[in-house]
C-alpha cells in the first residue's frame, strides 16, 4: 500500500498519538494510545489506505470517483465490494425507516417527487453490480463517513490496537479508553458554547446529524421539507455505517419514531433549542451532565 499525496499531520503527546488527515471534504482524526503506536508499525500507511479507498469510492467532489461514474452511467455497472455493501446498508435502513433515510434522489432538472428505496438494484453474480433507476442519482454523504471510520477501526484492531478513537466530520467510533471511558460532548448548535450533555462510551460508534457545520441542509425525502424541530440527533450502536444512516433519519423524525424499536442495539439522543431533550435505548453508553 503506497501512501497517497494528501495533507497530513501527526501529533505525539504524552499518552497518545493523533493522526490528522484531510479526507471526504473534512478532517479525519485518529487517536490511539502512545504505547500501542510504539508497538504497531505502519499505522499511518494503513490509515491513509482506507481514506484513499473511501475517497476513490464515495466522494461526490471527485469526478473520477466510483460514485460519480455510477451517477453518470446507464444500465448495469460493475462496482467495488465496498460500494455494493454500503448501498446494501442504505437500502436496508431505507426500508426499515419507511423511506425517511434514502440515498437515492431524482436527477437535477427532473420533476421533484418521492423516490422509493428500490430505485437501484443490487446484483451479485460473478461481479458486484448496481442498476440505477431512470433519472436517479445517489448521494452517500449520509453513511460514507460511517463506513470509513468503521474500516479504520477494524484495521487498527487487526494491528493489535485496542484503545483508540476515530473521527471524521463529527462521526466517530471508539475502542477502549486511554484513561477510562471516552467522554463525548453533545453540543447544542443553537445554544451557548459548551456541551449540553456528555456521553461516556467504550467500544461503540457515535454518529451525529444536525445543524453544526452546514445549517439545516438535511431534507426529508418523503416531504421535501427541512426539519426544524430538532437541532441534532446522535446515534450510538455497534455498526458505524448503520449509526451514521440512522443519525440522519433520527434528525428528520425527531424523538419517539416507531421504527427506532427495530434497531434494538442502537440508542438515540436528541437536542432541541433547550439542550438535550430526549434519550432512548442507550445500551452502549451513558449520558451524564457536562
Amino acid at each position: 500500500m503506497s501512501r497517497p499525496s494528501r495533507w497530513h499531520r501527526t501529533i505525539v503527546m504524552a499518552d497518545r498519538v493523533v493522526y490528522l488527515r484531510k479526507a471526504l471534504g473534512t478532517i479525519a482524526r485518529v487517536t490511539i494510545a502512545r504505547d500501542a503506536a510504539r508497538r504497531a508499525s505502519g499505522l499511518e500507511v494503513v490509515i491513509d489506505h482506507v481514506l484513499t479507498v473511501a475517497e476513490r469510492t464515495f466522494s461526490r467532489y471527485r469526478p473520477d470517483s466510483e460514485l460519480s461514474r455510477l451517477n453518470q452511467g446507464q444500465g448495469a455497472m460493475a462496482v467495488s465490494k465496498a460500494m455494493w455493501m454500503v448501498l446494501a446498508v442504505a437500502q436496508s435502513v431505507c426500508e426499515a425507516t419507511g423511506g425517511v433515510f434514502n440515498v437515492a434522489y431524482r436527477s437535477p432538472g427532473v420533476k421533484p417527487g418521492v423516490v422509493g428505496c428500490f430505485r437501484y438494484r443490487l446484483l451479485y453474480g460473478k461481479k458486484w453490480a448496481v442498476i440505477l433507476g431512470k433519472h436517479t442519482i445517489l448521494d452517500l454523504d449520509g453513511l460514507a463517513k460511517g463506513w470509513t471510520i468503521g474500516r479504520i477501526a477494524a484495521a487498527l484492531k487487526r494491528h493489535g490496537v485496542r484503545r483508540f478513537i476515530v473521527e471524521i466530520g463529527g462521526d466517530l467510533v471508539v475502542g477502549g479508553g486511554i484513561h477510562g471511558p471516552w467522554r463525548i460532548g453533545i453540543r447544542n448548535p443553537g445554544g451557548p458554547s459548551g456541551p449540553s450533555g456528555v456521553l461516556r462510551v467504550l467500544n461503540t460508534a457515535v454518529c451525529t446529524s444536525g445543524t453544526y457545520r452546514r445549517g439545516r441542509h438535511i431534507v426529508n425525502p418523503m416531504t421535501g421539507q427541512r426539519p426544524t424541530h430538532t437541532y441534532s440527533a446522535t446515534v450510538l450502536g455497534p455498526d458505524p455505517a448503520v449509526a451514521d444512516a440512522l443519525a440522519t433519519a433520527a434528525f428528520i423524525s425527531g424523538p419517539g419514531a416507531n421504527y427506532y424499536k427495530r434497531f434494538k442495539n442502537y440508542g438515540f439522543v436528541f437536542v432541541d433549542s433547550s439542550g438535550v431533550s430526549d434519550a432512548e435505548g442507550l445500551v452502549f453508553g451513558e449520558l451524564v451532565p457536562p
